[in-house]
C-alpha cells in the first residue's frame, strides 16, 4: 500500500532517503529499501517499506513514494512522521492536504512547522513542476 507521494526541497542520496524514512517511520534501515524503479521480482521477507524515487525539477527535486508492506505503518501520522524525515535529512516536503484541490498542499520544514501552500498550476501541469506560488 502507498503511505504517501512526498516530495522534498533539495535532492537526497539513497543513504540520506534511507536516514529520513528511518527516522520518519522509527524502524531500522535494514526494512528499508530506496529504488527508482519498482523491481518486478519479489521483495525479500524482511522489507518493510519501499521508497520509490524520482527526480524532478523545480523547487522540489525529488519525489519519494513511500510504500509499506506492514499494517502498523499504515496507521502512522504522516505529517508527524514528515516532520522527522525533514529533521533528519535537514529538508522540506510538500504532502497532501487531502482537500481534493490538485495545487494545494502542506508545506512541512524541519522546524516542525506545517503550512497550507498553493502550487503553480502552469508549472505542475506543464512542466511537471512543483513551484510554490507566493504569499500575496
Amino acid at each position: 500500500m502507498i503511505l504517501e507521494d512526498v516530495v522534498v526541497s533539495k535532492t537526497l542520496s539513497d543513504r540520506e532517503i534511507k536516514a529520513g524514512i528511518t527516522a520518519a517511520l522509527q524502524i531500522a534501515p535494514e526494512h528499508i529499501a530506496v529504488v527508482s524503479e519498482i523491481p518486478s521480482d519479489k521483495l525479500h521477507n524482511d522489507l518493510l517499506v519501499m521508497c520509490q524515487k524520482l527526480p524532478l525539477s523545480g523547487d522540489f527535486p525529488l519525489q519519494i513514494s513511500i510504500y509499506v508492506r506492514d499494517q502498523s505503518l499504515e496507521t502512522i501520522d504522516v505529517a508527524d512522521a514528515m516532520e522527522r524525515f525533514c529533521q533528519a535529512t535537514d529538508s522540506s516536503v510538500l504532502i497532501s492536504d487531502d482537500d481534493g484541490n490538485p495545487y494545494s498542499r502542506i508545506l512541512i520544514n524541519k522546524f516542525n512547522q506545517r503550512k497550507k501552500v498553493f502550487l503553480d498550476p502552469e508549472s505542475l501541469d506543464e512542466l511537471n513542476r512543483f513551484v510554490v506560488k507566493p504569499n500575496l
